[in-house]
């Protein structure tokens, strides 16, 4: 696309001066946006933790950050992780009735571990409990 800036009669851009919108250098709101392109490492590292230590206490202390990772979270988590036992009863030299009979099986056996705290060392959490922990603490790294 053509890096040529037409103008209408109020001094605004007519037509985008790049292929995307968050690219303009033209853009009143955009154009005094210029950060250092670096490698990753070079652009985090420095400031790691006092940009760890600035989102924890977001986290705690702002309703709006602490309801944005909740959303976050409960889109990824949701309800919990479910267990779908399909076994692959062909291979096994088993029947569907069987395969039938051991999901059932399998997948109860599931909900009276994942359900309960028994699956959690400390005996606090529940299996859902422990997936939403884990995500929750892969964040803030």
């Amino acid at each position: 696309m053509s890096n040529q800036l037409i103008l209408g009669p109020d001094g605004l851009p007519l037509a985008a001066d790049t292929a995307h919108r968050g690219a303009s250098l033209s853009a009143r709101e955009l154009s005094s946006w210029r950060p250092m392109a670096g490698s990753p490492d070079a652009d985090l590292l420095d400031e790691l933790s006092t940009l760890v230590s600035r989102s924890r206490d977001l986290a705690r202390n702002h309703g709006v950050a602490a309801g944005a990772i909740q959303t976050l979270v409960d889109n990824v988590v949701g309800t919990g992780l479910r267990l779908s036992a399909l076994p692959d009863y062909k291979a096994l030299g088993k029947d569907k009735d069987w395969a039938d009979s051991w999901s059932r099986k399998t997948e109860a056996l599931w909900r009276s571990w994942a359900e309960t705290t028994d699956c959690d060392a400390a005996r606090n959490l529940t299996f859902n409990g422990l997936t939403t922990q884990m995500f929750r603490s892969g964040q803030s790294k």
